[in-house]
């Protein structure tokens, strides 16, 4: 699929993963309409990405936990743009510890964020998709959202939430040409890993441009058939130091 022209949405868009997608669609021709939470980072992003392509993205400030924050994006987006092509859903967060010592507020920011924010941009971005009947949907989970590991109970439960819904809704919108991906990424060198106690070895992690790559491949090989679900990970797993 030619992306040039296209419209697509990313969240979670400031730094890391979606930094690098938000260049690489860019560089593709790509009409694209940005959010994350932080407004002040966002207006630092932006000058950073007219530097990339001629044409600059839409970025907003947006907390993907709201219902009418994400409808009001959206709509902003539609009508700014005339259609909503892509979807890619990258907004995540990351508390780790044992079950036992979790908050309710760690709960809530996990699941509100990794799982209800990705559950409400696609509640409102399939209605303008199904007008068009056609529409990508990317959704980038996480090796955590197939594997299990200890210290990381709420992450894994809005994870392999994502993914049980993203399979679900893939065959809800299938006869209507929408297609739902699955990304599934593994030791990301990104800074998340401030957050996770440990030495590893950040040469041996997959790069956020390598994340973009895989991106690419999947929006791109989309015309005639669907990637419905790709892992990548580093060759020689997580290395520690």
């Amino acid at each position: 699929m030619d992306l040039n022209g296209k419209v697509a949405i990313l969240t979670g868009g400031k730094r890391g993963i979606g930094k690098a997608i938000s260049k690489m669609l860019l560089k593709e021709g790509v009409n694209l309409a940005m959010c994350s939470k932080n407004e002040e980072d966002l207006d630092l992003l932006e000058e950073e990405l007219k530097i990339v392509a001629n044409n600059s993205p839409l970025c907003r400030a947006v907390d993907i936990r709201n219902g009418i924050a994400v409808s009001s994006f959206i709509q902003e987006v539609y009508r700014c743009f005339g259609k909503i092509d892509i979807l890619i859903n990258n907004a995540a967060t990351i508390r780790t510890g044992l079950l036992e010592e979790m908050t309710e507020e760690d709960w809530e920011l996990l699941i509100d964020t990794n799982l209800k924010g990705s559950f409400l941009t696609m509640k409102y971005v399939i209605p303008y998709m199904k007008q068009n009947s056609s529409g990508s949907i990317l959704n980038i989970c996480s090796g955590l959202s197939k594997k299990a590991y200890p210290n990381f109970s709420i992450h894994c439960a809005s994870k392999f939430g994502l993914r049980g819904m993203s399979l679900a809704v893939k065959e809800e919108l299938r006869k209507y040409n929408i297609q739902v991906m699955i990304l599934n990424p593994s030791s990301v060198d990104t800074d998340i890993w401030n957050y996770i106690e440990g030495d590893y070895n950040h040469k041996k992690m997959v790069s956020s441009d390598e994340v973009a790559d895989s991106v690419l491949f999947m929006l791109k090989n989309s015309t005639n058939c669907t990637i419905d679900e790709l892992d990548i990970a580093p060759r020689q797993g997580i290395a520690l130091q």
